[in-house]
């Protein structure tokens, strides 16, 4: 990881990319961008810091972003179970090259909304932008809410809106002990449709002892 925050007091700007090796590379690839068989630059993006009254500040970023979308993440230390669950896998995008405006509008909520290429595209299939939004809620110290939405054409011919992809996803997790997550999906495309529902548990019995537990359906 090579990363250079910026300062959210002031106009400035700064960058993020991960370089990843293995079999997980592999698997989270997207069209486009191909740096060798079991490699792979799932973050690589410039972020543009604009300040405002309140101190947070606007943030624009540039380039390849991780998913907006559910409550695992590409980094595998950072999730509580060692493997990542069929949600991850089979219902979200991995990443989205393109631009995406965030702000934290106060303490209990902040917003994203960008503007990608597509599902995992690095370069444009279709000359057709996909939208991808989300609104988080704060409203204690130790919960989160996240609820996303999603929208754009995957494939590279448009004939009659039938490639036309659209869904939302909702996230609530908490801090406390035991710590918890539940994710919902719904997206649909063309004639077919999904939905998926996951819950986390997990607890730390010692400092260096834990353990997580993980359903989905």
């Amino acid at each position: 990881m090579l990363d250079k925050p910026y300062d959210a007091a002031k106009l400035s700007a700064g960058f993020h990319t991960e370089l990843m090796f293995g079999q997980n590379a592999t698997l989270i690839k997207s069209a486009g961008a191909d740096f060798g068989a079991q490699v792979d630059v799932p973050h690589l993006y410039v972020t543009l810091n604009v300040p405002t009254a309140g101190g947070n500040g606007v943030q624009l970023k540039f380039g390849r972003i991780p998913t907006l979308l559910g409550l695992e993440v590409i980094e595998t230390n950072a999730n509580p179970n060692w493997s990542e669950g069929n949600q991850f896998i089979y219902v979200e995008n991995f990443t989205g090259t393109g631009a995406s405006l965030e702000a934290k509008l106060n303490r209990h909520v902040d917003a994203q909304l960008r503007v990608i290429n597509g599902w995992d595209l690095v370069r444009d299939n279709n000359q057709r932008k996909s939208v991808m939004g989300r609104v988080g809620l704060y409203p204690d110290t130790v919960t989160s809410i996240g609820i996303v939405g999603f929208w754009g054409t995957r494939a590279a011919e448009q004939r009659r809106g039938e490639s036309l992809r659209r869904g939302r996803t909702g996230v609530a997790a908490s801090s406390a002990r035991p710590r918890c997550g539940f994710q919902a999906d719904y997206g649909k495309e063309q004639n077919v449709a999904w939905s998926a529902l996951g819950g986390w548990v997990t607890y730390d019995m010692s400092g260096t002892v834990g353990v997580a537990l993980r359903a989905t359906m």
